[in-house]
């Protein structure tokens, strides 16, 4: 009775838990990263997990059957993940140099007095994936936009293009290296405003309000690529009323304009950067001591369930639960501090406790 009082309250307290925490951005990104395993072009997904996961499938199919059966050692392993990241990151032949190109209100884009809010309206494509920038410092006179500097691999003519729709502002600036290199286009009229420097600016107009614009650019050195709010005045330094527009699909390519294509690396490119481990224990296992080591630690998860359901003891159930989910997206086994904890709370909960013998 005790056990199914204490199950009902663990389930009622987890319940209101994962209630609460549904509007977190770090959990509706995972929520998504499920659905995407069903339908990946209906949901952004921003996880990098995507591409490490990716990669353990590259590699599992080329392994042969001994490498199969009995793993590719400790190191190997991680040479293996980092040689797949590069490899699949060259063979793309990326064109657009902007990561995060749909994707306005990630860190890859330095905030200017103003703030993005995601997957706000329907994007040209149709998918509900066009986000909103806007003002954020009221009465402040500055430039209200979004920017990035980009490395490039050679220098010379480059488009820099993006879709925009007017929302209570309606006028928009693009910038491509300094600050005298750029052009302003009215949302409302679909025309240029004003330009300076730039060698072309064009304004196409598209459905629903939306119009694709972009700016041409004799580039001598790295640039910053800027995506900015303006005035009916074309003002580049403005004091601000608290306007926002929706833009989606910034590109920035050698050469002339070319239809629209996300670039959809910037998670491999992260990966690329920080040379991420598995991020599954369960896969770490398979890659590491193969299909024999794999099924062996199994088991021993399952002896652990086991141990815990005859015992109808719910903090154990509950540990095992947690655990078993947690290696689905971390390798905590991997880290000295994931390691110790794994090992004390196992030795607290499941050691046998010996009765005392009174004579």
């Amino acid at each position: 009775m005790n056990f199914v009082k204490t199950a009902i309250l663990f389930f009622t307290v987890s319940g209101i838990l994962v209630y609460i925490k549904l509007n977190d951005i770090d959990v509706q990104r995972g929520f998504n990263f499920v659905k995407s395993t069903v339908d990946e072009h209906e949901y952004e997904v921003n996880d990098v997990r995507k591409e490490i996961y990716n990669s353990h499938f590259s590699i599992l199919s080329t392994l042969n059957p001994i490498e199969l059966f009995f793993g590719l050692g400790l190191g190997d392993t991680q040479d293996k993940l980092n040689s797949d990241y590069d490899k699949r990151f060259k063979d793309r032949n990326i064109t657009n140099f902007l990561f995060f190109n749909e994707e306005f209100d990630q860190f890859y884009w330095f905030n200017n007095d103003t703030d993005a809010e995601s997957n706000v309206i329907e994007a040209p494509d149709g998918a509900l994936t066009a986000d909103k920038i806007f003002e954020v410092n009221k009465d402040l006179i500055a430039s209200y936009s979004i920017s990035r500097n980009i490395e490039l691999p050679s220098y010379g003519i480059y488009t820099l293009s993006v879709f925009a729709k007017k929302e209570n502002a309606k006028a928009i600036t693009l910038r491509l290296g300094e600050i005298n290199q750029r052009a302003t286009f009215n949302l409302d009229k679909g025309s240029v405003i004003k330009t300076m420097n730039v060698e072309d600016a064009n304004i196409e107009k598209l459905k629903q309000d939306w119009y694709r614009c972009s700016i041409q650019v004799k580039l001598r050195t790295n640039p910053l690529v800027l995506i900015g709010i303006s005035n009916e005045n074309a003002d580049y330094h403005y004091k601000s009323n608290e306007s926002g527009l929706y833009i989606w699909g910034a590109q920035l390519e050698k050469g002339l304009i070319t239809p629209y294509k996300k670039n959809g690396s910037e998670l491999l490119q992260k990966a690329i950067e920080r040379k991420f481990n598995s991020h599954n224990i369960y896969f770490y296992m398979l890659l590491t001591i193969g299909i024999i080591g794999l099924v062996t630690f199994l088991l021993f998860l399952i002896s652990l369930f086991k141990n815990a359901i005859i015992k109808k003891d719910i903090l154990k159930i509950s540990f095992c639960i947690i655990l078993t989910l947690n290696f689905l997206t971390e390798n905590i086994l991997l880290r000295q501090s994931g390691l110790m904890f794994f090992t004390f709370i196992l030795m607290i909960l499941f050691h046998k406790n010996k009765e005392k013998v009174i004579e």
